[in-house]
């Protein structure tokens, strides 16, 4: 699904929550929101913060869930079956080891995982060489001979 279509779909529930409630789009944007914000809401055409969907929610007396749960056709993940560490694999297909040999553990959600510091090697550029597309110190963009100042 894309996002267009979610936001068509999040606005419909809305709609349909304000209908079982009774109000209009007035009543509900009440002293939060405006009308018209209401009604893009609803149409799909604004893209809604959290904050937002939770406070529709209150103002609707649904819970979140019932705002956010556009149909979509997959199961929903159990995260207390989600593993605490997943195996890094590179690119070659092989598992990723650190120093010592053990595999590297890729944490899912707090920690960043850190690998092994790469040598890194600086180049320099010799002295009166040029970068292409770079102009040379002193050479206005406009001529191709050194400015005297």
């Amino acid at each position: 699904m894309d996002f267009a279509t979610y936001l068509k779909r999040l606005g419909k529930n809305v709609r349909r929550a304000r209908w079982r409630r009774g109000l209009t789009q007035q009543q509900l944007a009440g002293e939060s929101f405006s009308t018209r914000y209401v009604a893009d809401v609803e149409r799909g055409a604004r893209n809604v913060s959290m904050r937002t969907v939770f406070e529709l929610a209150a103002l609707l007396g649904v819970r979140v869930i019932d705002l956010v749960n556009v149909g979509e056709s997959g199961r929903p993940i159990d995260l207390s079956k989600v593993p605490e560490c997943f195996t890094i694999v590179g690119l070659d297909g092989k598992q990723v080891l650190d120093s010592e040999g053990k595999p590297l553990c890729g944490k899912p959600f707090d920690t960043p995982v850190t690998e092994p510091e790469a040598e890194v090697k600086s180049h320099s550029v010799p002295s009166g060489a040029t970068v292409p597309g770079k102009r040379p110190p002193g050479v206005p963009p406009s001529s191709g001979t050194p400015s005297v100042r």
